[in-house]
């Protein structure tokens, strides 16, 4: 299975992907975790440019570079775990891309499912784990981790506001794939959540 996990940033989701990942091994499933922008080596070189703001990208240029990171992703990395029958847990994948560069810098929509359709050459994840939490809460969150220098996270309120509506906007169009979660719970209780969801599906006995 593909599973992906979305949310503004601070929302837990490496905290909640890492639980997960624990709770699925113990079940001797075998899996993987892995990250957008990143996962293989080109992967994890791009991100380190688009979070870095002295790079100072154009909105175009920062959607091509992490297109670009997928398709690498994709082809190294999630196309042959999914042929090995590994699981896989994601933090971010195509919607993350729709939210941000869609969405919060405003670029073309068609321009952006054009590019996730390359990018990804098909693949769509198995489920989505939306961790949903307020802007007050994200704002609470980020003072408590300290100094912030990510290029997405130094962000105005606005912006974070349009990521928010453009993932709940993608969950509620698809609710048969997506799963909204209350980010607000402890992880203990999120990954119950997760797990419950699989089990639904008919996934996990």
């Amino acid at each position: 299975m593909f599973i992906v996990f979305e949310g503004l940033d601070g929302a837990g989701k490496s905290t909640l992907i890492e639980s997960v990942f624990k709770a699925l091994q113990k079940m001797q499933i075998d899996c993987l975790v892995t990250r957008e922008p990143g996962g293989t080596k080109l992967g994890e070189n791009i991100r380190n440019l688009v979070l870095d703001p002295s790079t100072k990208l154009s909105a175009k240029t920062e959607l091509l570079l992490i297109s670009a990171a997928r398709r690498d992703h994709v082809e190294k990395l999630i196309l042959p775990a999914l042929k090995k029958n590994q699981w896989i847990l994601c933090d971010r994948f195509w919607a993350s891309t729709s939210a941000f560069q869609g969405k919060a810098r405003a670029l073309p929509m068609q321009q952006i499912k054009q590019m996730n359709a390359f990018s990804t050459q098909g693949i769509q994840p198995d489920l989505w784990f939306l961790l949903d939490i307020s802007l007050q809460e994200k704002e609470k969150r980020s003072l408590r981790r300290g100094e912030v220098s990510d290029t997405f996270e130094m962000q105005d309120q606005h912006f974070h506001q349009k990521v928010r509506e453009a993932y709940l906007e993608l969950a509620q169009k698809d609710p048969k794939n997506w799963c909204i979660l209350n980010a607000m719970h402890p992880v203990k209780k999120l990954t119950q959540l997760s797990l419950q969801e699989m089990k639904k599906r008919k996934w996990l006995r």
